[in-house]
C-alpha cells in the first residue's frame, strides 16, 4: 500500500509538472501575443497619423493647383498679347490705342499672377510648418491664433468642400512654450473627424474652436453641430477600434489617436461633454507656459 501510495503521488506530481509547464508556455505565448497586439497597436496610430498627413497633402495639391492654374492662363495671354505688340511695333503698325490696351490688361494680368501665386506660396508656407510641426514632438514658441490658420489653411479644401464653417475664438496675442506638432495633429483629427462623421448627410456644419489660457494651462473647447454621437458609442469613444465606418474604411483610431497625444504627448486632459442638446463638445487641458512675443 505504501509502494501504491508513492507512486500515485509521483504520478500526481508529474501531471502538476506537465500542467505547470504547459500554463507556463500558454502565458509566455498570451505575453507573446499581448507585445505584437501593442506593437501593431503603435504601428497603426502610426499609419493614421501618416494617413491625416495624407489628407492634407492631397487638400494641398488640389487647392495649390487652383492659384498656379489661373496664374498661368493669366501668363499665357499675356504673353500672346506681348507677341501682337511686339509685330505691330516691327511692322510699324503700333497705335496709341493698342498699347495703351495692352498696358491695362498687362498690369491687370501681373496683379493676377502675383496674387495667385502670393496665394500658393502662403499655402506651401503653412503646409510645410504644419507637416515639419506633426513629425517633431519638440517644443517652441508660438502664436496660438497663428497655428490655428495655418491647420485651417491646410485643410481649407476639405472644409470649402463639405460647406462647413469654422469659428475660432482665440485672443490674438496669445504665444505659448508647447508642443505644435501634437496640437496640429490632435486639431486635424478632429476637424476631419467632424467632416467624416458628424456631417455626413448634412448641407451643411459649423464647428467652433475656444481657446483661452488659465493658471498656466491652456484650454481648448472643440465643438460641432453635427448628427452628434450615439449613448453607446459614448463612453468608448477613446477605445481603439472604435468607428461608426466598419465596413466604409474607418480605422477607428482617429479619436484614440487624439486621445494619446492628449494624455501622454501634451501631458493632458481630453472630456467628451454628455449634456448637450446636439453635436460634439471636447473639452482639452493641458499645461503651457506663456512666451513673449
Amino acid at each position: 500500500e505504501h509502494q501504491y501510495g508513492l507512486s500515485q503521488n509521483q504520478a500526481l506530481e508529474s501531471r502538476l509538472s506537465a500542467r505547470t509547464d504547459a500554463l507556463k508556455e500558454s502565458n509566455q505565448e498570451l505575453l507573446s501575443t499581448l507585445e505584437k497586439l501593442h506593437e501593431f497597436q503603435g504601428q497603426l496610430v502610426e499609419t493614421e497619423k501618416m494617413a491625416s498627413l495624407g489628407d492634407l497633402v492631397a487638400g494641398i495639391a488640389h487647392e495649390v493647383n487652383t492659384p498656379i492654374g489661373l496664374g498661368v492662363t493669366a501668363s499665357s495671354l499675356l504673353a500672346d498679347k506681348l507677341r501682337e505688340i511686339k509685330t505691330a511695333f516691327e511692322d510699324k503698325t503700333l497705335k496709341s490705342s493698342q498699347l495703351k490696351k495692352f498696358l491695362t490688361d498687362g498690369d491687370e494680368n501681373v496683379s493676377i499672377i502675383f496674387r495667385n501665386l502670393e496665394r500658393a506660396a502662403k499655402l506651401i508656407s503653412s503646409f510645410k510648418k504644419v507637416a515639419v510641426d506633426q513629425s517633431s514632438a519638440e517644443s517652441r514658441s508660438f502664436n496660438v491664433q497663428g497655428l490655428l490658420g495655418e491647420v485651417l489653411l491646410t485643410l481649407s479644401a476639405k472644409i470649402k468642400s463639405a460647406n462647413v464653417a469654422i469659428s475660432v475664438i482665440c485672443p490674438d496675442d496669445l504665444y505659448i512654450n508647447s508642443k505644435p506638432g501634437p496640437i496640429n495633429q490632435i486639431l486635424i483629427n478632429l476637424i476631419l473627424n467632424s467632416i467624416y462623421h458628424a456631417f455626413e448627410g448634412l448641407e451643411h456644419g459649423t464647428i467652433t474652436i475656444s481657446v483661452m489660457n488659465l493658471s498656466d494651462q491652456l484650454h481648448i473647447n472643440y465643438s460641432d453641430d453635427g448628427i452628434g454621437i450615439d449613448n453607446a458609442m459614448k463612453a468608448k469613444i477613446f477605445d481603439p477600434f472604435t468607428t461608426t465606418k466598419r465596413g466604409s474604411g474607418g480605422s477607428g483610431l482617429g479619436m484614440h489617436l487624439v486621445y494619446n497625444l492628449v494624455t501622454q504627448a501634451l501631458d493632458g486632459h481630453i472630456v467628451l461633454e454628455d449634456d448637450i442638446d446636439h453635436g460634439v463638445s471636447f473639452d482639452i487641458t493641458f499645461p503651457v507656459e506663456l512666451a513673449s512675443t
